[in-house]
């Protein structure tokens, strides 16, 4: 720390590295703070992303049967979330896009993205894109950085059973 801080030599980085460390360990034991809840006021609405499928700042997951068109509404979601195309009757608020695919390869998410994409009329849709192998934990560095750094609105998890480490079976 003290060569990536020209003319710091004098701070001492060892003893605060450790105290920031103590505090982030502490702070995880310590976890977060109980509330009393019966009482708390209405919950602020964020709004949606996609209305009424898709709340900021919420989780939503999409479950069926394996080949009833999950991932094409992904791909349908994402083309319109991406270029703020309202859809199928709904609302979108426009934001970038990440898709993160366990399923198939990026050449299969291409090819349904440009079909959906002429479907509601964008002949020049594109979003980002992964294809992912290991359990997201993993990941989740490095795509928390590439989330922010790239103003990313919306992230697809397809699947997430696969995405879990869960394997095919659970997603």
């Amino acid at each position: 720390l003290a060569d990536r801080a020209p003319g710091a030599h004098d701070i001492p980085w060892k003893h605060l590295v450790e105290e920031f460390c103590t505090a982030v360990l502490e702070a995880e034991r310590t976890g977060a703070p109980i509330v009393r809840v019966g009482a708390l006021p209405p919950e602020p609405n964020a709004g949606f992303l996609v209305d009424p499928l898709l709340p900021v700042g919420k989780t939503t997951i999409i479950f069926a049967a394996g080949g009833t068109g999950k991932s094409y509404l992904a791909v349908l979601v994402s083309a319109a979330v991406q270029s703020g195309t309202n859809v199928l009757g709904w609302k979108v608020r426009r934001t970038n896009v990440l898709y993160l695919d366990w399923e198939t390869d990026a050449y299969e998410v291409d090819r349904r993205l440009k079909r959906v994409g002429k479907g509601i009329g964008l002949d020049d849709i594109a979003i980002d894109y992964r294809a992912c192998a290991g359990p997201i934990d993993e990941m989740a560095e490095a795509l928390s950085g590439y989330i922010a750094d790239h103003g990313i609105g919306l992230v697809i998890v397809d699947s997430a059973g696969m995405a879990s480490g869960g394997g095919r079976d659970n997603g």
